[in-house]
This record gives C-alpha cells, structure tokens and sequence, in this order.
C-alpha cells in the first residue's frame, strides 16, 4: 500500500510540475523581472533538511523536545498496548481512572532520555488490584522509539512498559 501513497504523490507532483513549465509568455516576462519564489522555497527546504541533518543528536536526547514533537503519538501508541501489559503483571486486576474523551492516559513523560530518539511517557492514572479488593495507583512507564515509523507498523514504536509500584 505504501507503494501506491508513493506513486500517487509522485503523479500529483509531476502534474504539478508540468502544468507549471506550460506557462504563457506574459507570465514568463512578469516571472524573469522578479526572483522565482519557488527556487527560494526549493533553497530554503534544501537548507532545513541540512540544518536538521546536523541537529538531530542534539534534539534526540531532549526529552522536552521529544515530548512536544512526538508526545501525542506516543501517547495513542502506548494506549493501545497497555491494557495487554496492566493484565499480564496484575495479580488479581487493573483499572484506570476516568480518562475523558478529550484526556490521555500517559499526561507526562521522563526527563531522562535512555536513548536517543526514545521517549518515556509517563501515566499515574493505572490501578493494580490488591489481595483485600483495593486498588492502589501505579506509574506505568512506556518506551517510545520516536524514529521508528509508526504509519508502518506502530507494533514496533512502543519499546516496552515498566511500572512502579507503591511502597507498602
């Protein structure tokens, strides 16, 4: 299916192109007295795919950059895998406190990056089950690979979860 995305974008942008250089020559004369705006922009994404080729060691152990850039997708990507793991360390049940439509079950993240490009997103929102019946609150922490691509297989995005449990 990505080969079709591909070839699509690839059509659209070729008629793009052509209906473009089908100019007439009154357009062409107003074009050649002023500088042509696409060769600008054409220059300026050349500039910022450079600048971006050399920061992103820098921005990839930001956690707050991480955080605004990726958090939302971080946040829907380890959702979907964290009921599976809330299940499978519970010893008796889990629960999550009411998350609004608009609310999300991971609200923060680590200030501590593991690895460049990972973000942790954080939920105190889970609840473990204890053995008289009482929920306790736990932090779930998920590991979320930020330079993975999520629109391919968002499975590999989400690197693992870990919990803290409370002191008793």
């Amino acid at each position: 299916m990505g080969a079709v995305l591909i070839a699509v974008f690839s059509a659209s942008t070729s008629i793009q192109h052509d209906t473009s250089s089908q100019a007439s020559p009154d357009s062409a004369a107003s074009t050649n007295s002023q500088p042509d705006s696409s060769s600008k922009q054409a220059t300026r994404g050349t500039a910022d795919k450079s600048q971006s080729a050399q920061q992103p060691a820098a921005q990839l152990t930001d956690a707050k950059y991480l955080s605004d850039r990726y958090g939302l997708l971080a946040d829907t990507a380890c959702a979907d895998g964290a009921d599976d793991y809330l299940r499978s360390v519970a010893k008796y049940d889990y629960a999550w406190d009411h998350v609004g439509i608009l609310e999300t079950k991971f609200d923060d993240y680590s200030l501590i990056v593991k690895k460049p490009g990972v973000l942790t997103v954080v939920s105190d929102k889970a609840k473990l089950q204890n053995g008289f019946g009482a929920f306790e609150h736990v932090k779930l922490f998920c590991d979320f690979d930020t330079q993975a691509d999520y629109a391919r297989d968002p499975g590999k995005t989400v690197l693992g979860y870990s919990i803290d449990l409370p002191d008793n």
